[in-house]
């Protein structure tokens, strides 16, 4: 576990590799995207806790495959994360940005393949989703 003072310190530079939408490793660290919530795979612990949350619902479950494949060609050339902060699973939790300088997650929130997660400052992605929901792009079709 990441000490709470070092963690808005700490900078992962590489190519990651994803278990899911939204999480994952960079080197040996284990990390989750701050902000937005993608779909569960089948067989996420998340899920056999509650169906009642979107990434474990019937609407959201076609698509975490592609979010999570979209997500790993995002980032194949390589991503720079600052970490936030440690999450209840110790994941380190991520801010991320691509060579390019766009951020993977605003990316898989305007593809609809992932959603804000308001609870931990999706509000920075709101905008991104209005955008999927009016192009009926990804889990908004």
């Amino acid at each position: 576990m990441i000490p709470a003072a070092l963690a808005s310190a700490l900078v992962l530079i590489g190519i990651p590799t994803w278990h899911d939408g939204d999480s994952g490793r960079i080197g040996t660290v284990r990390v989750r995207i701050d902000a937005i919530d993608a779909p569960e795979l089948d067989g996420s612990p998340k899920c056999s806790r509650s169906t009642r949350v979107w990434s474990c619902s019937p609407a959201a479950a076609p698509y975490a495959e592609r979010a999570r494949d979209r997500l790993r060609q995002l980032t194949i050339r390589g991503v720079e994360c600052r970490a936030e902060e440690q999450d209840q699973y110790d994941r380190t939790v991520v801010r991320c940005r691509l060579p390019d300088s766009r951020d993977p997650a605003a990316v898989l929130v305007r593809e609809g393949l992932a959603r804000p997660d308001f609870r931990y400052g999706g509000e920075r992605y709101r905008r991104d989703e209005l955008l999927a929901r009016a192009a009926r792009r990804g889990a908004w079709q």
